[in-house]
């Protein structure tokens, strides 16, 4: 396991995650392989909802086991969408974003940017 060389990238492929959050707790969203990269250029949240407001959390891990807050318990207004970072990050092997809700299926997440192998 050895992180991506960007000089000797071979592939770049564009890259699309969406899903729900839920309230089982934090559910990985994105975890990069092992001898993988991603240039996460775009995080958004949207609440589906378009009578109540909910909150959100998501987390971004370094190591694969520690994680630090990206946005923690963020209150989205209904039918409003959020974007959560902007500017570009890298992640490389064994990172990991998670993320949770304060309601099943309210808040929709969208995740857009690169992988690198």
């Amino acid at each position: 396991m050895a992180a991506v060389n960007l000089a000797s990238v071979t592939t770049m492929t564009a890259y699309l995650k969406v899903g729900d959050l839920t309230t089982t707790g934090a559910t990985d969203l994105l975890t990069v392989a092992s001898s993988d990269a991603y240039k996460i250029e775009a995080i958004f949240l949207c609440n589906n909802d378009t009578s109540n407001s909910c909150t959100a959390t998501l987390e971004l891990s370094a190591d694969g086991s520690n994680f630090n807050f990206l946005a923690k318990e963020l209150v989205i207004p209904p039918a409003t969408t959020i974007s959560i970072i902007d500017r570009p990050i890298f992640l490389k092997e064994t990172q990991i974003i998670r993320g949770s809700a304060s309601a099943n299926g309210d808040i929709d997440y969208t995740i857009t940017g690169t992988l690198i192998e």
